[in-house]
C-alpha cells in the first residue's frame, strides 16, 4: 500500500475526469438513440400508413371478387337444383306407373260385423267365438279434390283421445309421387297423428278432432274450401311443370344425360354394381344412344 498523498490526488482527479466522460458518453448515446427513434418512428408511421392503405385496398378487392364468385356459385347452384328437379321429374316419367285413384284407401282392423253392427261370431268347438280381425275399409264422406293427377278423399274415423274421439282427415294420392311415401318434386302433407291405416296414400292430413261425427261433418261443410287449398294450387303448378318437361326432354341428349345420371348413382351408391341387371341395362341403353358398339 502506497502512502503518497500525490498519488491519491491524481487518482481522485482521474476518477472525476472519467465520471465526466461517462456522463458525456451517456448523453451522447441518449441523444443518438432519440435521434434514431424519431427517425425510424416517422418511417414506421409512413410504412404503417402505407401498409394499412394497401391492406384496405386488398380487402376491398377481395370482397368484390368474393361477392362475384358467390353470385356465380349461386347461379351454378340454382342450375344444379333445376337439373336435379328435372331428373326427379324424369324418374317419375321413367317409372310409367299408372295413376289409379281407386287404390287410395283408409282402413282399420276390426271384427266382421252384420248390418246391425254386431260382431259376426263363429260357432266352433261347441261355442260361439270371436273371429279374427280383418281389414275394414272406410267409406269417404266426400272427395275434397279430384283430377287426373290428384285425388284427395275425406274420412271420419275413431281416435284414442278421451274427449275428441272422432277425427276428420284427408288421405290422398298423386301421380307425382317418387315412391310410396313421398315426392321429390313437391312437399306432400304427411302427418302421423291419425289412428287410421292408409293404403296407397302418401298424402295424410289431419283436419280436426271433435267429440262427434256430426260436429265434424258440420265443420267440414263450413271449411271445405280452405282445406289443403295451398297444396292443391302447388300441385297444379307442379303438374304444369311436369307436362312442359315431358315436351322438352324427349330428345336424345336428355335421354343420354338422364341415363348417365342413373349410371353415376349406381357407381356412387352400390357395391358390385357391375353385376346389377339394372346397371347393365342402363349401360347398354347408353351405348345404343351414343352409337357405341
Amino acid at each position: 500500500m502506497e502512502y503518497s498523498t500525490q498519488k491519491y490526488k491524481e487518482a481522485k482527479q482521474t476518477q472525476k475526469k472519467i465520471y465526466d466522460l461517462q456522463q458525456t458518453e451517456n448523453k451522447r448515446y441518449s441523444d443518438k438513440k432519440d435521434k434514431i427513434y424519431f427517425k425510424y418512428s416517422k418511417i414506421e408511421r409512413e410504412l404503417n400508413q402505407k401498409k394499412y392503405t394497401e391492406e384496405r385496398e386488398a380487402e376491398a378487392e377481395h370482397e368484390i371478387n368474393a361477392k362475384h364468385l358467390i353470385q356465380q356459385r349461386a347461379e351454378a347452384d340454382n342450375k344444379n337444383q333445376e337439373f336435379k328437379r328435372i331428373i326427379s321429374f324424369m324418374d317419375i316419367l321413367k317409372s310409367n306407373e299408372e295413376f289409379n285413384k281407386d287404390k287410395c284407401k283408409a282402413y282399420i282392423y276390426d271384427y266382421p260385423r252384420n248390418e246391425k253392427g254386431e260382431v259376426k261370431k263363429i260357432f266352433k268347438n261347441d261355442c260361439y267365438q270371436y273371429p279374427q280381425k280383418e281389414k275394414i275399409y272406410l267409406n269417404p264422406i266426400d272427395i275434397l279434390y279430384e283430377d287426373e293427377n290428384l285425388i284427395l278423399k275425406v274420412f271420419i274415423g275413431d281416435n284414442r283421445k278421451p274427449k275428441n274421439k272422432k277425427s276428420l282427415f284427408v288421405f290422398g294420392d298423386s301421380s307425382l309421387k317418387s315412391n310410396h311415401y313421398e315426392s321429390k318434386v313437391l312437399n306432400f302433407p304427411h302427418e302421423y297423428g291419425i289412428d287410421i291405416h292408409e293404403e296407397n296414400a302418401p298424402i295424410r292430413k289431419l283436419i280436426k278432432d271433435l267429440p262427434t261425427e256430426k260436429q265434424l261433418q258440420k265443420y267440414y261443410i263450413k271449411n271445405k274450401n280452405k282445406i289443403l287449398k295451398n297444396f292443391i294450387q302447388e300441385h297444379k303448378k307442379a303438374v304444369a311443370e311436369f307436362e312442359e318437361l315431358q315436351k322438352n326432354t324427349n330428345t336424345k341428349d336428355w335421354k343420354i344425360l338422364y341415363l348417365e345420371e342413373q349410371k353415376n348413382k349406381f357407381e356412387r351408391n352400390h357395391s358390385g354394381y357391375e353385376e346389377d341387371k339394372e346397371y347393365i341395362k342402363i349401360v347398354a341403353e347408353l351405348k345404343t344412344l351414343k352409337g357405341v358398339y
